[in-house]
């Protein structure tokens, strides 16, 4: 079902494209930003979900507020020597539970953590995500629990973590942050898009207004 989903997609999108670039363009970029059901995990990430569950029990959450709803990030306290602040961010189709391990070995070694789910994710609110709502949920995690010593961000939230470092969104100030790390993390948007377009079959009118 998901060939076909796909096959068809690509035929509105390229035979679309031809007659109506932007609307082909704008299409793409919503069902880009378009995020899974997070309250549907299927059984691999049901069951890591239940792997982190005792930590993540141990969390207290807090909901902070966006223009596009709500996003959920859990704070988690180190015992004993303070060693900093880390701000954690999950990937596409991610949540703050599958970086149990990691936040689990940062309290260990004496950091508070919080771990963000970014919108569309998690416990968080929507069904849509962008860099710029990625950029906003981080900015409201460090205006409220921040300032960060350091953030570590995985995949999708690596490229979120490094435009909010820089302030490379549009309307978006700069968020201060000790040190970022990133982990396999895209280090190009450009190159990223284009592959969107390629998987969408867009023509090159269409690409451009997605861009």
């Amino acid at each position: 079902m998901a060939d076909l989903k796909q096959q068809v997609t690509r035929l509105v999108l390229g035979q679309g494209g031809r007659l109506f670039p932007a609307l082909a363009g704008w299409a793409a970029f919503a069902l880009f930003c378009r995020t899974e059901n997070p309250a549907k995990p299927n059984a691999k990430e049901k069951a890591a979900i239940d792997r982190a569950a005792s930590l993540m029990a141990e969390a207290r959450k807090h909901r902070l507020k966006l223009s596009s709803g709500c996003v959920t990030s859990h704070q988690f306290r180190a015992t004993g020597v303070n060693c900093g602040k880390v701000l954690v961010i999950h990937g596409w189709r991610s949540r703050t539970d599958f970086m149990a391990s990691m936040i689990a070995n940062l309290v260990a070694e004496g950091f508070d953590v919080v771990g963000l789910d970014l919108p569309g994710h998690g416990q968080s609110t929507g069904r849509k995500l962008n860099i710029k709502l990625g950029d906003e949920a981080v900015t409201q995690a460090s205006q409220w629990l921040g300032p960060f010593d350091l953030v570590v961000g995985h995949s999708f939230g690596g490229a979120v973590a490094v435009n909010a470092a820089v302030g490379g969104i549009k309307g978006c100030a700069r968020v201060p942050f000790g040190r970022v790390a990133v982990i396999a993390s895209p280090n190009s948007m450009p190159e990223l898009f284009n592959g969107v377009g390629r998987y969408f079959g867009l023509r090159s009118a269409a690409q451009s207004a997605m861009e």
